[in-house]
């Protein structure tokens, strides 16, 4: 989508959403004081008024995994010094069944696509895991991520699934490949 018409709709929905709400209150005191009820569908409403002025987040195809003509404990090695280089904190980190799994962080946004809102990014929590396996080849080592943002607006807190750009799949393999391969 064109950035001026994604500006133009998160504008428009922005307008939307602040016309409902001074309409929900005036009209059904929705919003704020009667029952909890009553705020619960006025929120629901306002929800979905920003949920309609939003840009779904778009999935990118991208590979995570990568096949390295090495042995599995240099690609291991190389996968946990780039990991300790990056400052990555690992959670749980297994040799002989070839699992990291990384402490979830906050990741920036140009690391996944989780759509256009109105509503405030409160956080942008990413976990990662990586996979190292022996095949017939060399040693495969596989990148997967999950990024969800956490929005308020109007006293609502919600959840959104983002989608991976493949940035951090794409940094990790390179740095594995760039480890491994020969001094010049």
């Amino acid at each position: 989508m064109h950035a001026g018409l994604r500006m133009a709709i998160v504008a428009a929905g922005r307008a939307v959403a602040e016309h409902l709400h001074v309409w929900l209150s005036a009209r059904f005191g929705l919003l704020r004081g009667g029952s909890s009820v009553k705020r619960h569908v006025g929120a629901a409403i306002i929800a979905a008024a920003v949920g309609s002025g939003c840009a779904a987040p778009k999935p990118t195809h991208f590979e995570n995994s990568q096949t390295f003509a090495a042995p599995f404990e240099a690609v291991w090695a190389a996968t946990v010094e780039h990991m300790a280089g990056r400052n990555i904190p690992i959670k749980t980190i297994e040799m002989d069944s070839g699992i990291i799994y990384a402490e979830p962080v906050n990741a920036p946004g140009t690391f996944a696509d989780c759509g256009e809102s109105i509503a405030t990014v409160v956080a942008r929590p990413a976990t990662l895991n990586i996979f190292v396996r022996s095949v017939d080849s060399g040693t495969v080592v596989t990148v997967n991520t999950t990024f969800r943002e956490t929005r308020y607006f109007d006293g609502v807190t919600f959840t959104q699934e983002c989608y991976s750009s493949g940035l951090i799949e794409r940094d990790i393999l390179s740095a594995i490949q760039q480890r491994l391969a020969p001094p010049t």
